[in-house]
């Protein structure tokens, strides 16, 4: 395996002085503020990067990323080892590399790479032990300032590339020692878009130029310190301590203000601000620098910072340049813009309702979310902004469709508007509603409703929908899904009337199931029969043998069997019931001649509860079948012959049918007694 070592090293540092540093120090050594990647750990006074071993990466970089733009001189230094015993075949292996990159790095390359990702921008120094051109033994530097797309000990971009030679006799750095590295760089005056990069190794000047940023690297404002180190086929002991990399930056003497700020414009939320207020304290003499203004992630500085407008809350970089001095720029002071703004937006408010005018509750009205501002409601923009003729029954405000206006006051006293649309929607007219039908065969107690042809409405362009109670229809559950075909016995159920407008009206369909008729009594009084029916929907209509309907329920026919037919105006079936009218005699005269001496009623004898009652002219009983198990009377009261004269029957029982008809006959009965 091909094996490499490199360092790649950028710096942010001052001109002269060096009072502020990141470091990365100590004994046991501070990573604090640093993140260890792969095989690197913590050593004792250094962080090592790689074991003596084959196939092993490792890396440590800066958390901060660190902006170089503003500075003309930097200085980075630190120590560094490369040790070991190596591989049998291919020895002592790969490198090691100090970098700064635009993003601190997701992969690291094993072997040749040197822990440098592919594809990095920004500046790399790698010290390379391993030649990949004959598998031998080097000692070299190498640099580049743009895009790593391959092995950097053959990349040879133009004016951002530079190989030192094999250092192995003169400036060996493979051994168990640490050597030292400083390196500088201070922008090139007759090139200002180069910098003058040096290295020092051990204290001898190894690297002088200038050098131009190729690619990507042109463009970078910020980047990520760090070191990598990898072994592939071959293998060695990396490792680095004394990182610091300084910084001198402008001094300042407040770097943060947070001003109060005037009311945002009650039409369009905008603030107007002087940035250019805060100039005199920052440094104590503002004719020698100069300041720009950026808006935090703009790159462009703002065009009249006197007159800065805005209208949300920002963050301001205010950038200090010296004018005569190299010392690097401060790009910490932050102008903090908090606007006392509130956020608001128009809103709409619907009421459904009949006539012309609905009730509306104004607070319902979202017109913003903040909970630091009160509300006061106005018919007009002018009683708004003058402050008269408020809305006080905002929460019952009566209204057709119009615009109102809501006054939002912040709690700083700031306050902005909204528009409040009223709109009045007219409901559906609806009517209550019946629906009959008839029973079933099979379910008696229920009938088959087509729930659509309740005459609910009149109004065209509606949604109608079906619901089992009222409290479904407001909720929307439970909707009756086969309204045509709909089986329930008699009860209420719900139609809600939808208008296109979303307005909804939830009328009651009252469910009558049409039972059926029945037969309940047929009485015969002397030769006039009356039919008693319950059941289906009056009037009813009466048929006796066929013949043919009548209004009335009286009939006079002779004794025989009759076939009695009854029907309902609804027309859900037809009574049906075959009778037997007794022929009792009119006159008996019980001597025993065996002509006319009983009234026989034997042939009722099995019929349910068959009662048959003699009285006399006072409504004395003077017979009863409930007092003997005779089926005829003999003219006899207990024994005896009655009076001759006439007397009154009543003859009643219940059919065997499943109505349990009744029938009773009552007449008069002549006694003859010789």
């Amino acid at each position: 395996m091909k094996n490499k070592l490199s360092l790649f090293f950028c710096f942010f540092i001052s001109a002269f002085l060096f009072s502020q540093t990141y470091e990365l120090t100590g004994n046991p050594i501070n990573t604090n503020g640093w993140s260890l990647v792969s095989d690197a750990v913590a050593d004792g006074d250094n962080v090592r990067l790689t074991l003596d071993q084959t196939w092993q990466v490792g890396s440590v970089n800066l958390n901060e990323p660190i902006n170089l733009n503003y500075c003309k001189k930097w200085k980075v230094e630190f120590d560094f080892r490369i040790d070991g015993v190596g591989t049998s075949d291919l020895k002592i292996g790969d490198g090691m590399a100090f970098w700064y990159l635009v993003n601190p790095p997701s992969s690291y390359v094993s072997g040749e790479g040197l822990g440098i990702p592919q594809n990095a921008v920004g500046l790399m120094v790698g010290f390379d032990t391993f030649n990949n051109s004959n598998n031998g033994q080097m000692n070299k530097i190498h640099l580049l300032y743009g895009v790593n797309t391959g092995n950097i000990e053959f990349n040879n971009t133009p004016g951002s590339t530079f190989h030192t030679p094999d250092l192995t006799a003169t400036n060996p750095f493979v051994g168990s020692t640490f050597r030292h590295v400083e390196v500088t760089g201070e922008a090139d005056p007759s090139n200002p878009a180069n910098t003058i990069i040096k290295l020092w190794l051990q204290g001898n000047l190894i690297i002088s130029g200038s050098f131009k940023p190729s690619g990507a690297a042109a463009s970078m404002n910020k980047g990520y310190f760090g070191f990598s180190a990898s072994t592939g086929g071959a293998s060695a002991r990396h490792a680095v301590k004394n990182v610091k990399i300084f910084v001198d930056k402008i001094p300042v003497l407040q770097n943060s203000f947070t001003p109060s700020l005037p009311c945002p414009d009650i039409d369009d939320g905008t603030v107007s601000f002087d940035l250019t207020t805060y100039i005199p304290q920052i440094v104590s003499n503002p004719p020698d620098y100069t300041f720009s203004f950026f808006e935090n992630g703009s790159s462009a500085p703002i065009a009249d910072p006197e007159h800065y407008t805005f209208t949300s809350d920002k963050t301001i970089t205010v950038v200090v340049h010296k004018k005569t001095n190299d010392i690097c720029d401060n790009d910490e002071v932050k102008i903090h813009l908090n606007i006392n703004d509130i956020v608001k937006n128009d809103a709409l408010l619907e009421v459904c309702g009949s006539g012309t005018q609905g009730i509306f509750d104004l607070s319902d009205a979202t017109v913003t979310s903040q909970t630091d501002v009160s509300k006061k409601y106005f018919l007009t923009l002018a009683d708004l902004m003058s402050d008269k003729n408020e809305i006080t029954n905002f929460s019952e405000f009566e209204s057709g469709t119009q615009d109102i206006y809501v006054k939002l006051t912040h709690i700083s006293g700031c306050f902005r508007y909204a528009k409040i649309s009223l709109v009045f929607k007219q409901m559906p007219v609806v009517y209550d509603a019946e629906l009959k039908e008839c029973f079933l065969k099979d379910q008696p107690d229920s009938g088959k409703f087509d729930l659509t042809k309740a005459d609910v409405t009149a109004a065209t362009g509606v949604t109608t929908e079906y619901y089992p109670s009222e409290n479904d229809a407001e909720k929307g559950t439970n909707m009756i899904g086969n309204p045509t075909e709909y089986i329930s016995p008699s009860k209420t159920v719900y139609a809600k009337v939808k208008s296109t407008n979303k307005c909804y009206e939830i009328i009651k369909i009252d469910l009558f199931v049409v039972s059926p008729v029945v037969i309940n009594e047929v009485i015969t009084d002397h030769s006039v029969t009356k039919i008693s029916v319950s059941g289906g929907i009056p009037p009813y209509q009466y048929s006796v043998d066929n013949s043919g309907w009548q209004d009335s329920n009286e009939f006079t026919i002779e004794g025989g069997i009759h076939t009695f037919r009854v029907k309902d105006s609804f027309g859900c079936n037809i009574a049906e019931h075959q009778i037997v009218l007794q022929n009792l005699p009119n006159v008996i005269t019980p001597n025993d001649d065996g002509i006319n001496d009983i009234v026989d009623f034997s042939l009722l004898a099995k019929k349910n509860n068959l009662q048959f009652r003699i009285v006399d002219r006072y409504g004395f009983q003077v017979f009863s079948n409930q007092e003997t198990s005779k089926t005829y009377w003999d003219g006899k009261e207990n024994g005896r012959a009655v009076k001759s004269g006439v007397y009154w029957y009543i003859l009643s029982w219940n059919e065997t049918n499943t109505n349990s008809t009744f029938l009773k006959y009552t007449g008069w009965i002549l006694v003859k007694n010789r």
